[in-house]
């Protein structure tokens, strides 16, 4: 699936054959057409396999292959590290992964759930989503109830973190985005929930 996964995170998904997926892997067509009958179903094979990374790993990897979803699951959520320490590796994680962009799939998954339609449960960008979403609102909610942060509607900040990390990610798929302009937005999102006597210490 590596190799699979390179030609997607490369090419997209609309501008993928068989014939790259046969050239990229060095297997036969008849080979090929004995485990997949098309390129969607290779490039779902694709997906499959990194929800399995993901749910198998326990931390966040500084690998360059791991997975968009690997991002929200390996934050520490454990009670002896700060809030502000679990939120500051949760952006870090996230922004390395949109400067990342060569080796992303976020292209191919715009273009292949723009043209298809599928349960929520089935939708690989939902999922991503949802789980960022969670994943935010936890640490939020342990940084405002050790007074690390201060935020009164946690849920619509987190979704509205959540829709900035999720831009991020297209456009760096498809544009060249700065470090600078990155942590800009990033900036951005703290003004919305640190104190200000933080920034003046």
């Amino acid at each position: 699936m590596a190799k699979a996964r390179e030609i997607f995170s490369k090419k997209g998904f609309k501008s993928v054959t068989m014939q790259d997926i046969v050239d990229a892997c060095d297997i036969s067509r008849g080979g090929l057409y004995l485990h997949f009958s098309s390129v969607e179903d290779i490039f779902l094979a694709v997906l499959k396999a990194e929800d399995s990374n993901s749910a198998d790993s326990s931390t966040l990897s500084s690998d360059e292959g791991e997975s968009e979803s690997d991002l929200s699951q390996g934050i520490n959520v454990s009670t002896e590290v700060s809030a502000s320490d679990r939120f500051a590796s949760f952006l870090k994680e996230q922004k390395r992964f949109i400067l990342r962009r060569k080796d992303g799939l976020s292209l191919a998954l715009m273009e292949y759930y723009s043209g298809h339609s599928a349960s929520p449960d089935d939708n690989y960008i939902k999922n991503r989503f949802d789980n960022c979403i969670i994943t935010i609102e936890a640490i939020v909610s342990d940084g405002v109830e050790s007074g690390e942060f201060e935020c009164e509607d946690i849920a619509g900040f987190a979704r509205n973190l959540a829709y900035v990390l999720e831009g991020l990610k297209t456009m760096a798929s498809v544009i060249s985005i700065s470090e600078q302009a990155v942590d800009k937005e990033m900036f951005y999102v703290l003004q919305g929930i640190v104190p200000v006597d933080q920034y003046t210490n």
